[in-house]
């Protein structure tokens, strides 16, 4: 199975950059969908420990975030990004944003960064209560979201920062992967902006 990486990312998004979206004041709209490896930010959500800055906005699958983002309707979204050919087998979940919202609206974005870590924490420290809080969230037996679980890796805030770091694994991905979407036709031009992955917006200590 695919070992996957939840990350948080600020993940170039050339075409939204230029898109209508949010004002300063407005909370930051976060596409997201069912996936194991989003649960983080879904028990986030049900403890309260994303603030009003945050919006989750629910869709069914990956395709409900990525259009949203290019019409302008998202700030962000959790989506996945994976190279086979150096990463074999494996899936990194980033969080993408816009680059507009990554300029109007730092604050929120550190706000849902740390609502991740808070529910990855208490998924890490409190596994048998949260997987049937998952479960009884996507229908599903307890056992099934164990097995899900044991496919996953959700890296500490020192993984995080080696694979944003400049250069790093998630960058260099991400620049391949353009490039190959451009050459493939499926994406207009290579993205212009000078970093794609960003570690400014994780926390500074983990607790």
């Amino acid at each position: 199975m695919h070992r996957r990486r939840f990350l948080q990312l600020s993940l170039a998004a050339g075409l939204a950059a230029s898109l209508p979206g949010c004002g300063r004041g407005d909370p930051l709209r976060v596409g997201i969908h069912p996936w194991i490896g989003y649960e983080p930010l879904y028990l986030a959500e049900e403890f309260g420990w994303l603030p009003d800055t945050v919006q989750l906005v629910k869709g069914t699958a990956a395709r409900d975030s990525m259009s949203g983002l290019l019409s302008g309707q998202l700030d962000a979204a959790a989506v996945s990004l994976f190279d086979s050919r150096e990463l074999p087998d494996t899936i990194f979940d980033v969080l993408a944003v816009t680059h507009r919202a990554e300029g109007r609206q730092p604050g929120p974005i550190k706000d849902l960064v740390a609502g991740h870590f808070a529910g990855y924490r208490y998924l890490v420290r409190n596994l048998h209560d949260a997987v049937y809080r998952i479960a009884t969230r996507q229908g599903m037996a307890p056992e099934l979201i164990r097995q899900a679980l044991a496919t996953v890796m959700l890296p500490d805030l020192a993984a995080n920062q080696r694979y944003l770091a400049k250069n790093g694994t998630i960058e260099t991905t991400a620049i391949r992967l353009a490039g190959l979407l451009e050459r493939e036709g499926l994406m207009d031009k290579h993205p212009e902006h000078e970093r794609i992955a960003s570690q400014q917006f994780l926390p500074r200590r983990a607790e």
